[in-house]
């Protein structure tokens, strides 16, 4: 079950990242980065950094199901700094013009 629901984090990862890297081209985002495995950022819960065409810095934690999506909300109250979270669902049926809407969306959502 463990190397399943990690094959599956992996998967939303890349799939996020390429929603992040299509949203960079067109213009929307200004850039993004995701964090190395076991760097301090990763070790902190952020996967990515996406910054907005108005400077804003939106840390982002990256989830696969509203499961772990519920658990990181209810974990964030507990720390000072805020980490939003992307649920970035591959699995949704939705076509990639679609993804990259929702997962737009989603990070504007955090930026406030």
């Amino acid at each position: 079950m463990r190397k399943c629901a990690t094959e599956r984090g992996r998967k939303t990862e890349r799939y996020v990242e390429e929603a992040l890297e299509a949203l960079r081209q067109e213009g929307r985002i200004a850039s993004f980065y995701m964090t190395k495995k076991w760097s301090r950022e990763d070790r902190r819960g952020v996967d990515a950094v996406v910054y907005l065409n108005d400077g804003t810095e939106v840390r982002c934690q990256i989830k696969s199901s509203l499961a772990g999506v519920e658990k990181h909300l209810a974990e964030q109250e507990n720390f000072r700094e805020e980490i939003g979270v992307i649920y970035g669902n591959y699995l949704a049926g939705e076509t990639f013009e679609e993804y990259k809407e929702r997962i737009f969306r989603n990070v504007n959502v955090l930026s406030f």
